[in-house]
C-alpha cells in the first residue's frame, strides 16, 4: 500500500502547533466551530508576508494554501477515535469542493483506495470510518471528483505512484490514473458495503446509509454529466 504523502511535496518546516490546535479542535465529534472559521484560522497563521512571498501577493498565498496542505496531511492517518478520522475527511473534501486548497484527486483517491481496494481486516469501528471517509469525499466533492474522471489530462509520475490501486482491484495495465472503469469499482464496493456485508465483514447501519447515498450519487453523476 502506498502510505499518505508519498510522491508529494515534502517540506521542510512542521506545521505549526496552532494549526494542529484548530484541526483538533474542529475534528472533535461535538466541535461547535464551522469549517470556514476553522480553514480562515488555519490560514491567518501563516504570514501573508514574509521572506517566501517577495515575488508577490499571488505567490504569498499559494504559499499559504499549500502550506495548509501539509498542514492538514499531518492528520490523514487514522486517529484514536475513529470519528475523528471521518470528520477529517469531511473538512478536507468540503475544503476541495469550496476551492479553498487545490483541486486535486490525490486524498479522494487515497480514500477510496483504503475503502475499496484494501483488505478489511481492521476493527469494524476502523472498517466504518474508511467506508464513511470514502463514502463523505463522494457526497462532498464527488462531482470535481468524476470531472477528473472526464478529463484526466497529463498526469505526472509521481501522482501516478502515489495513486497506485491496492490488491483488491485489477485491471489490464495496471492502470493508477481515476479511469471510469476504477470509479466503477468503487462505486460497486459502496453497493456491496450497502448490502450489508463486504468481504464477509460487516458494518454499521450509519455506515451502510452514507455508503448507499455514495453509490447512488455516483450513478447519478455518471448518468447526468455529460462524458
Amino acid at each position: 500500500m502506498t502510505s499518505p504523502g508519498e510522491g508529494m511535496e515534502v517540506f521542510s518546516e512542521p506545521p505549526p502547533d496552532k494549526t494542529l490546535k484548530f484541526l483538533n479542535d474542529y475534528l472533535r465529534s461535538n466541535s461547535a466551530f464551522p469549517l470556514a472559521y476553522t480553514a480562515k484560522s488555519i490560514l491567518d497563521v501563516f504570514p501573508e508576508n514574509g521572506a517566501d512571498s517577495e515575488e508577490g501577493p499571488e505567490t504569498a498565498q499559494y504559499i499559504r494554501y499549500r502550506q495548509l496542505g501539509y498542514s492538514l496531511r499531518s492528520g490523514y492517518y487514522m486517529r484514536e477515535n475513529p470519528r475523528d478520522f471521518v470528520n477529517f475527511h469531511a473538512f478536507a473534501a468540503n475544503l476541495v469542493a469550496w476551492r479553498i486548497i487545490p483541486v486535486n484527486p490525490t486524498w479522494a483517491i487515497w480514500a477510496q483506495r483504503d475503502a475499496h481496494e484494501e483488505l478489511q481486516d481492521e476493527d469494524h469501528l476502523i472498517r466504518d470510518a474508511h467506508v464513511m471517509a470514502a463514502a463523505l469525499w463522494i457526497l462532498l466533492s464527488g462531482q470535481r471528483l468524476f470531472q477528473q474522471v472526464q478529463f484526466l489530462g497529463q498526469i505526472d509520475d509521481d501522482d501516478l505512484r502515489s495513486w497506485r490501486p491496492g490488491p483488491l482491484y485489477s485491471n489490464d495495465d495496471d492502470d493508477a490514473r481515476l479511469t471510469l472503469q476504477r470509479w466503477r469499482f468503487w462505486r460497486d464496493g459502496f453497493s456491496t458495503v450497502a448490502s450489508g456485508e463486504k468481504q464477509g465483514k460487516t458494518f454499521s447501519e450509519e455506515c451502510r446509509n452514507l455508503a448507499l447515498k455514495a453509490a447512488d450519487m455516483m450513478d447519478a453523476f455518471e448518468k447526468n454529466m455529460s462524458y
